[in-house]
């Protein structure tokens, strides 16, 4: 463990490098991760009080509190008062990563067809990848998601209910990325994108939630095959059928979701 008043992960260069067009504070707040890193915090851990960081990065309180702000900002750290009080280090969640993601997107909107083409790229990968990893209980736990396809009345009501169990099942796979990115996907297709009311009818056969009994099935034999090929066929009749019902994703933020 290095020393804690020489944060030194990155070289000079690099670090001036890093820094470049940031205001004083973000600068800080890049030279205090570099800092966590080096002292291999965890979460859980408490960042040294205020003076100590004054000091172990050189710069004024104020610059220093500004700097916390933007890492809280982050998700990496939460602010607690009282006594036991201090700056916290914490996982970044989900749901955090998901809304400054969406931001981007808010400004850079993404076609319907683009989310089409990315889910159907992945979608088929998470569910082999299911079928080789998935645990009793994690299969148990989607076997639970789908019972709500089969109570679903309409078919936007089936297509909401599909979505959740594409959630329930990126958040079983094992791959972080796979996780994060297919879970976000099926967020922004479940909360972005709008059928015209005109329209809301076309493709109803397409969220039957048939589908669900072949899917687990497979999963349950371990055929990663046969578990990408039913997930494949349905995102194409889904992605069709959204398509032909001239479906598009609405000009509007994630909403955000309370911690779990």
């Amino acid at each position: 463990m290095t020393s804690p008043s020489q944060p030194s992960r990155r070289s000079p260069a690099r670090r001036r490098a890093a820094v470049r067009g940031m205001s004083r504070p973000q600068a800080i707040a890049e030279t205090l991760k570099d800092w966590i890193v080096e002292q291999e915090l965890a979460p859980g851990d408490r960042l040294p009080q205020e003076a100590q960081l004054i000091s172990i990065l050189g710069a004024s309180k104020g610059t220093v509190r500004e700097a916390l702000r933007v890492l809280e900002t982050q998700g990496l750290i939460r602010t607690r008062t009282g006594p036991g009080g201090g700056a916290f280090i914490t996982p970044v969640r989900d749901d955090h990563a998901a809304l400054l993601l969406a931001n981007l997107f808010f400004f850079e909107r993404p076609e319907l067809s683009d989310l089409l083409e990315m889910r159907l790229a992945l979608m088929p990968a998470l569910a082999a990848s299911l079928a080789r990893s998935l645990t009793p209980e994690a299969l148990a736990a989607l076997a639970e998601a789908a019972a709500p396809l089969a109570a679903a009345g309409d078919a936007e009501a089936r297509r909401a209910a599909t979505l959740a169990f594409d959630e329930a099942a990126a958040a079983c796979a094992a791959n972080p990325m796979m996780r994060f990115t297919c879970g976000f996907l099926a967020r922004m297709l479940a909360e972005l994108v709008e059928i015209p009311s005109g329209a809301a009818r076309t493709g109803d056969g397409a969220w039957d939630g048939a589908w669900t009994a072949a899917f687990l099935a497979a999963l349950r034999s371990g055929d990663a095959p046969a578990a990408a090929a039913v997930v494949e066929a349905r995102l194409e009749r889904e992605g069709a059928a959204l398509l032909e019902a001239d479906a598009a994703v609405a000009r509007r933020f994630l909403a955000a979701r309370a911690p779990r």
